[in-house]
């Protein structure tokens, strides 16, 4: 509805997907996405790197806070 094409739909999609992925890990939305952002990988980003990017990760968590803080 909001989206002029499929490619913009699908990143319409990534985004609310992160979001509300924050949202189920108790993350603060704009802070795990700036977090995302920040961290943004590479193609030599190791597995362990990519690990760290999940919203339960425990350094996302510290990165991110709490979302009832």
């Amino acid at each position: 509805m909001f989206s002029d094409n499929q490619a913009g739909a699908n990143a319409n999609m990534v985004v609310y997907i992160m979001v509300e992925m924050a949202k189920a890990h108790e993350l603060h939305p704009y802070s795990y996405l700036k977090y995302l952002l920040d961290s943004r990988p590479s193609t030599d980003t190791s597995e362990t790197e990519l690990a760290d990017l999940t919203p339960w990760s425990d350094k996302a968590r510290i990165a991110c806070g709490s979302k009832s803080e």
